[in-house]
């Protein structure tokens, strides 16, 4: 892909003054150099804004869009509704790329004629990415490959929306739900597998996006468990407008998120009204439409015994009981204060 074509980077910064320098360096420094790299200060109440500012005045890449703090979905949109470029990026304020991230993707999308580039990324907390920077060596070629009908199962390729460069055609239309706060990523690249024609994606293992995990301001770290809920009821919402594709992608994310959000709230009750609702319109859903026999088994054992869930996610995922532990404790001495 010729160096002139534009790429538009859209960068949500809310209160991320110890991270967005070595995040805008990264993507300035990158050998790409037609970039307009879109920050979206979103209220941040730190020097966030001050940072954009300066190195507006230094590159004119940088450009700043202010706005009331109205979540990462609305400031993601807010920077996709002014992108210019023929493609598009997002990277986190807290997270940073390697020196050719967007020249491989962009590469990429060029000899494969496809609709997404993605490529993997090393996750860690701010040591762990120090020492994999360091380590890193620039411009070795990464191979790509055809992921086919497989982004509607992978969930790399399906939760995430780091670690790719989208096609601004095939992004037409789609925009992050704005009551989502957690899962923003996954509805969003669920509406692009909706289209009548499913985009194609090429994915290369090498790693070149840097995932900050560990620190307070993290949203991995501390998220409202409700948020898991709600991308089930946004799915559902959406069911009847979809062609039968659509709707067998929109119900698996649902009832995924409605057997996360029964295990994640084990202890704690979580809402029993909407756990009723959601289940009984996941039945009914799951009953129309041509599941393979396996679906339908697993569909019917998680979400109708649970047990069944939380035996699957103990197996593929050991640290799990020690979550549970302090959740359970957690639980115990809530309930303890209100005695």
């Amino acid at each position: 892909m010729s160096q002139v074509t534009l790429i538009s980077v859209v960068i949500p910064v809310y209160n991320a003054q110890a991270y967005l320098t070595q995040c805008l360096e990264s993507v300035l420094t990158n050998t790409w150099r037609s970039l307009e790299i879109l920050c979206v200060n979103d209220g941040s109440t730190d020097q966030s804004k001050q940072i954009i500012l300066d190195y507006a005045k230094k590159d004119e890449r940088v450009i700043l869009i202010d706005q009331p703090n109205g979540g990462v979905s609305a400031a993601r949109n807010a920077g996709l509704a002014q992108a210019h470029g023929d493609c598009v990026a997002f990277v986190d304020a807290d997270d940073f790329v390697a020196p050719d991230y967007f020249a491989s993707l962009a590469d990429a999308l060029e000899e494969s004629g496809a609709d997404i580039a993605v490529c993997d990324a090393f996750r860690g907390p701010d040591a762990f990415l120090e020492e994999a920077q360091h380590a890193y060596v620039p411009d070795t070629a990464a191979e790509y490959s055809a992921c086919g009908d497989r982004v509607l199962s992978d969930s790399f390729l399906l939760n995430y929306i780091w670690g790719r460069l989208y096609t601004v055609s095939c992004l037409e239309g789609a925009r992050f739900p704005a009551s989502l706060s957690l899962g923003e990523d996954t509805a969003f690249n669920i509406q692009l597998y909706a289209h009548s024609s499913l985009p194609t994606v090429v994915y290369s293992p090498k790693k070149m996006y840097f995932y900050r995990t560990g620190h307070a301001s993290s949203l991995v770290n501390s998220y409202d468990k409700s948020m898991v809920i709600r991308r089930a009821e946004w799915c559902l919402a959406q069911y009847d407008q979809l062609n039968e594709r659509a709707k067998t992608i929109y119900l698996d994310v649902a009832v995924k998120s409605f057997w996360a959000y029964r295990y994640l709230t084990r202890y704690s009750g979580g809402d029993r009204q909407k756990i009723k609702t959601i289940r009984r319109q996941c039945r009914k859903y799951a009953k129309q439409l041509p599941l393979s026999p396996k679906t339908r088994l697993k569909y019917f054992l998680f979400t109708n015994f649970p047990q069944s869930y939380r035996l699957f996610r103990l197996l593929t995922d050991r640290t799990l009981i020690q979550w549970e532990k302090e959740q359970k404790k957690a639980a115990k001495a809530e309930r303890k204060s209100h005695e």
